[in-house]
């Protein structure tokens, strides 16, 4: 039996973006689920949709932004440091 899952992103933001989950042989609801889970979370749609829940003002965008470019830059730091090259998304 195959299922197809869907989940369409606020429709402001990404409309193009589409989450297809098949399920395989003997898969449970659960796990197909759990998967359709994951998939949204490494997508950002969860976060993205928290963030487009309320107002968020420039301000406190560009805030942060600055933070995360922060954070982004002493991370570099210490791999630099350590000898290991930084694991990136791409």
């Amino acid at each position: 039996m195959m299922v197809n899952w869907y989940c369409i992103k606020k429709h402001i933001f990404l409309e193009d973006t589409l989450i297809r989950i098949q399920a395989t042989h003997n898969e449970s609801p659960e796990s197909l689920f759990r998967r359709f889970k994951r998939a949204c979370a490494k997508e950002g749609i969860i976060s993205q949709y928290k963030r487009s829940c309320f107002f968020e003002k420039p301000s406190d965008k560009r805030r942060r932004e600055k933070r995360r470019m922060i954070r982004k830059a002493q991370k570099d730091a210490l791999y630099a440091a350590k000898g290991i090259e930084p694991r990136r998304k791409y």
